[in-house]
C-alpha cells in the first residue's frame, strides 16, 4: 500500500542547455514563491564534476575499506553543501544494468552510465517532506544501451516523500501536497512544450478535492499505524525520524 506523489519531466535531447536552464530558473522562482523550506542554488554541471561529487560523497570509503564511520564523518563535514547536493540527485541519476529486457545482452549486470549534464536545483518543501530533485540529467549515447529513450531526452524524475509531513499534522500535509502539485502544475503551464506526467495517490492533481485527499492520507496512516502496533507486539522497535509524532490508532 502506497500514498505517493511523484512527477517526471522530460524536454527533447536537441533542447540547447539554455533552454533547458529556463525551465530550471522558473522552477527555482516558483519553490521560493511558494514557500519551501528550503532551495538550493541552481547548478550546471558536466560528467566530470558529476563523477567527482558521486566519489566524494559516495564512493570514497569504497576504496579505502578501512575507514570507519567517524573517520567517514569527519572527512564529509568539509564537503561543500552544494556538493553533498549534486552528488544525492546525480547518484539518482545514474542508469544501473538490471537484466531488464529492454537492456542490451552485452551489458554485464550493475554496469552504470552517468550523465553527462545536470542542470537543476535541490529543494526541500517541509518539515516531514522527503526533497525534491528539480534536476534535468543528459545522458551519453550508451545510455540506450540501458534506457533507450533516455539517449535522445533531457529528463527528470521527483517523488517528494511525504509520510511525514502528516505525522506533524494533516494541515501540514496539504500545506506541502499543494505546494508540491502547483509546483509542476505552474511550470507546465509556462512551457506547454515540457512533457510531464504525475502520479498522485492523494488524487488532488486530477480533482482538487482536499477532503478526498484528506481522506486518503488517513487510510494510509492507519494502516502504518496497524503495521507499527504489530511490529511492536512482536518485539520489534519502531523508529520515528526525529521531530516527527509517532502514529497512532
Amino acid at each position: 500500500m502506497a500514498f505517493e506523489f511523484a512527477a517526471g519531466m522530460s524536454l527533447p535531447g536537441y533542447f540547447r542547455a539554455e533552454t533547458v536552464r529556463r525551465v530550471v530558473e522558473y522552477g527555482h522562482e516558483l519553490a521560493h514563491l511558494l514557500g519551501f523550506e528550503k532551495v538550493g542554488d541552481i547548478f550546471d554541471v558536466d560528467a566530470d564534476t558529476i563523477r567527482d561529487a558521486v566519489e566524494v560523497v559516495y564512493r570514497a570509503h569504497e576504496v579505502d575499506e578501512l575507514e570507519d564511520e567517524p573517520a567517514r564523518a569527519s572527512r564529509l563535514d568539509v564537503v561543500d553543501e552544494r556538493i553533498r547536493q549534486i552528488a544525492e540527485i546525480a547518484d539518482r541519476c545514474i542508469l544501473r544494468a538490471t537484466g531488464a529486457r529492454r537492456e542490451s545482452p552485452l551489458l554485464p549486470e550493475g554496469y552504470e552510465v552517468y550523465p553527462n549534464r545536470l542542470i537543476g536545483f535541490y529543494a526541500r518543501c517541509g518539515r516531514g517532506c522527503g526533497p525534491v530533485y528539480f534536476a534535468f540529467a543528459r545522458y551519453p549515447r550508451e545510455a540506450a544501451l540501458i534506457e533507450p529513450s533516455y539517449a535522445h531526452e533531457w529528463s527528470a524524475f521527483a517523488d517528494p516523500n511525504e509520510h511525514g509531513a502528516y505525522r506533524v499534522s494533516e494541515a501540514h500535509l496539504v500545506q506541502c501536497h499543494l505546494r508540491h502539485v502547483w509546483l509542476f502544475r505552474l511550470v507546465k503551464k509556462r512551457f506547454r512544450y515540457l512533457r510531464l506526467w504525475v502520479q498522485d495517490d492523494g488524487e488532488f492533481w486530477q480533482k482538487e478535492d482536499v477532503d478526498l485527499l484528506l481522506g486518503k492520507a488517513r487510510v494510509y496512516a492507519t494502516f502504518l499505524s496497524l503495521v507499527s502496533n504489530h511490529l511492536q507486539e512482536n518485539g520489534y522497535e519502531v523508529i520515528v525520524p526525529d521531530g516527527e509524532a509517532p502514529l497512532t490508532e
